[in-house]
């Protein structure tokens, strides 16, 4: 029951990123945020079906394994998505350096990017107090540590990038190479 709690308790942080992530995509113009937001939505639902499994004790049954590769193949073409993005991102800021020297967008982006660092770095923490070492439970707690470290390092890049151009765009792509390949 507790890590039923706890799974909860990640996917409602997930969901809670994914919102946040597609209201900034829009009123930052920032596809990295779309990204994230698809990324976090598809967590909330992998997550939320870990959790059903933990209340029903299916995990072996030939339905989790479909469930747990379809997750796998959904959070990795997101991945693709994020790095596809950011790519076409670097092709646009490469032809128009006009607008990074606007400081009130260089805040909100680096604002919007600690939020979603911060809410990975929540559920991360939530996983490390997940019980058991079943596969479910073990998939949780890497894909867990994986947000956790790829937000940190988008929300890095997103700062830098606030003062050195196509710097978050290039970690947009990375992490979303990392992310597609990570999961595969």
């Amino acid at each position: 029951r507790r890590n039923v709690g706890r799974l909860a308790g990640i996917a409602l942080i997930n969901a809670g990123v994914a919102l946040f992530s597609g209201f900034q995509s829009k009123a930052l113009n920032n596809n990295a945020y779309l990204a994230e937001s698809a990324h976090s939505a598809s967590d909330t639902l992998v997550t939320s079906g870990r959790a059903t499994i933990e209340t029903k004790d299916i995990e072996y049954k030939r339905s989790f394994q479909i469930f747990r590769r379809t997750g796998y193949c959904l959070v990795s073409g997101f991945g693709l998505f994020a790095a596809t993005k950011s790519g076409i991102d670097f092709v646009k800021v490469a032809h128009d350096l006009t607008g990074l020297n606007n400081i009130s967008a260089r805040w909100k982006n680096m604002v919007a990017a600690g939020v979603n660092a911060a809410g990975n770095y929540l559920a991360f923490s939530i996983s490390t107090n997940l019980e058991g070492q079943s596969s479910n439970i073990l998939d949780a707690k890497r894909h867990a540590r994986l947000d956790r470290n790829t937000s940190l390092a988008l929300a890095g890049a997103i700062a830098v990038g606030t003062l050195v151009p196509l710097v978050a765009e290039t970690a947009g792509v990375m992490v979303g190479g990392y992310t597609a390949w990570h999961m595969r």
